[in-house]
């Protein structure tokens, strides 16, 4: 555990970046909210202002070990402080996160995070999946909607244009597919 492991306490709006050791999938970004928590793919949204990063760590190796049944290792770094890591961690084996094949994930400053089915017929978009999760938060006017899609070649990150998406502009509202994620920050 380095200097800054110990000193750096997690705060709104950090940017948490979260990965599963020995589990080949990228590592996720994580806007912590206004809030104070944080949506963790296989867990929720857990607290995570006020504690360091190893003990953010270790509260989402419990949830995932309770969840799944395995341990496993979890790395929480802070963007921009590449020396915080959680790597004093002895707990071996892997947990797996698996995004559902058959709905679309939105979460969060969306008043009703979560998984919603895709239905091939109804030609879901952005704004659609945006009003069916209740809209955005109150304090939120046009927030920064980023669409993560699977690809052959890997995950591919798409910055939505807010303002124009949600004026009803249809051009740029994306069509989304199964499998896709929404990030609302």
């Amino acid at each position: 555990m380095t200097a800054v492991d110990r000193a750096y306490v997690i705060r709104n709006h950090d940017i948490l970046l979260f990965r599963i050791w020995n589990e080949h999938k990228p590592t996720v970004r994580l806007r912590v909210g206004d809030t104070g928590c944080v949506r963790i793919p296989g867990v929720g949204i857990i607290r995570a202002t006020g504690v360091i990063p190893k003990q953010l760590a270790h509260s989402i190796e419990q949830h995932l070990k309770t969840a799944t049944g395995h341990s496993c290792v979890v790395l929480i770094e802070i963007d921009g402080i590449d020396t915080v890591r959680c790597t004093e961690s002895t707990w071996i084996a892997t947990a797996v996160y698996k995004r559902p094949a058959n709905g679309i994930t939105v979460f969060g400053e969306v008043n009703k995070q979560g998984v919603y089915p895709y239905l091939p017929d109804a030609l879901e978009t952005v704004s659609k999946l945006i009003a069916k999760a209740g809209g955005t938060k109150a304090h939120v006017w046009f927030p920064r909607i980023r669409l993560v899609r699977r690809t052959p070649q890997g995950n591919k990150w798409v910055l939505v244009n807010t303002k124009a998406c949600l004026k009803g502009q249809n051009d740029f509202d994306l069509f989304l597919r199964p499998g896709d994620v929404l990030i609302v920050d």
